[in-house]
């Protein structure tokens, strides 16, 4: 096939998958994926060097453009939203707080990781990555707890490493610290999870209204087949990269809060303390990020019994029934606790106080080891603790 003639029939795909009515078209998503995920390559390899080099950026932007609108449709199916940008303005979106909004730089970036992919099947999985980027500056964006709860817990986690990471406003400190950006890690680890669920998803919503056949079901099952396979050796990669750890989620509900460092100016740093510093030396940070209001009390950080208060009132006011967290159904009340487990878990000085309230002084006394920078930065906090009654933490400004 001649390199025209390729460049032909992906735009024509994509065209046509504009239009079209999703179950008229449905039965050729499949037949399009099939194609893009094997025969595009021996199409590709049958063309000169020159020619794969002269054509590659072109046939992939198209492969991405489709796989964009597969993409948004699946994105409309799970979380009943639309998806009106373009795939520029998505890589805004997701490299605005690493590379401070340099738009280019992020879309040649991602298009040149796209091209070693194993196959373009793999491509879906930087669009999902940046799609999970969209999800948590829409959580950065809410003003009112009965909206915040709609979104994972650990999302306010994912915040606090979100800012300290815009703080810095270079390409340096983002590179060392990928694999311990929570922000980064996330979407990571989400955009594998969906890349699995894209075709089941799909083909769910055709069978609400159309039977599939059993030629398509085998070519169902083939395409399904070689999209875990190519997820498998993701997985690897990524792992193999430190991309991709335990997940957020899951090393919030043990003990003791995550325990990693950063890079900086090349020494390591407490990534725990580090960030908590930060935002308590930046009360001004909750106009724009209103979720932060929960932690603080007139520019004063809310000690623990005045959160334990908060908490109360929010399970007195909130009426308890079953809500859907991203594809998870849990309780309005249970995404309540699990915010406040969070604020606390993930500021050094709540969570001794919490240990203190329990009487766990060994607790206390491991964390601490573990954490001796805790004790440099919050000497007066610790004395206050210890030593006086409890009263309004001072800003650290």
């Amino acid at each position: 096939m001649k390199q025209e003639e390729i460049i032909k029939q992906l735009t024509n795909k994509l065209n046509h998958l504009k239009k079209i009515d999703f179950y008229d078209y449905f039965p050729n998503i499949i037949e399009d994926l099939d194609y893009m995920s094997e025969k595009l390559w021996i199409d590709m390899k049958s063309l000169s060097e020159e020619e794969q080099v002269d054509s590659r950026y072109e046939i992939n932007e198209l492969v991405i453009s489709y796989f964009m609108e597969v993409i948004k449709i699946y994105w409309k199916e799970i979380y009943h939203e639309e998806v009106d940008y373009s795939f520029d303005e998505l890589l805004s979106i997701g490299g605005c707080a690493a590379y401070d909004g340099k738009k280019e730089r992020v879309l040649i970036s991602v298009i040149g990781l796209m091209i070693q992919a194993i196959n373009t099947m793999s491509y879906m999985q930087p669009l999902l990555h940046e799609l999970r980027h969209k999800k948590q500056h829409d959580f950065y964006k809410e003003d009112k707890i009965e909206n915040m709860i709609n979104y994972p817990a650990y999302f306010l986690l994912i915040e606090k490493h979100y800012l300290y990471m815009k703080k810095h406003k270079n390409d340096s400190f983002y590179l060392e610290n990928y694999t311990n950006l929570y922000p980064e890690l996330d979407a990571e680890e989400n955009s594998v999870n969906k890349l699995e669920e894209i075709i089941p998803t799909l083909c769910g919503k055709y069978q609400e209204k159309r039977t599939i056949s059993e030629e398509l079901k085998e070519k169902i099952i083939l395409l399904q087949r070689r999209i875990q396979e190519d997820t498998e050796q993701i997985k690897e990669d990524l792992k193999e990269k430190g991309r991709i750890q335990t997940s957020i989620s899951q090393e919030l509900l043990i003990d003791n809060p995550i325990n990693s460092f950063f890079t900086e100016e090349g020494r390591l740093v407490d990534s725990l303390v580090a960030v908590d510093f930060f935002l308590k030396s930046h009360p001004e940070l909750q106009e724009e990020y209103p979720i932060l209001k929960l932690l603080w009390n007139n520019n004063h950080p809310k000690s623990y019994q005045e959160l334990i208060v908060d908490k109360k009132n929010l399970l007195e006011s909130f009426p308890n029934h079953e809500i859907n967290v991203f594809g998870i159904t849990t309780t309005t009340h249970h995404q309540i606790e699990e915010f406040y487990q969070v604020i606390i878990k993930s500021d050094p000085i709540l969570q001794i106080e919490e240990w203190q309230e329990t009487n766990q002084k060994e607790k206390i006394e491991e964390y601490l080891k573990n954490h001796p920078t805790i004790l440099e930065k919050y000497s007066k906090e610790i004395q206050e603790l210890f030593l006086k009654p409890r009263q309004k933490r001072k800003s650290l400004t």
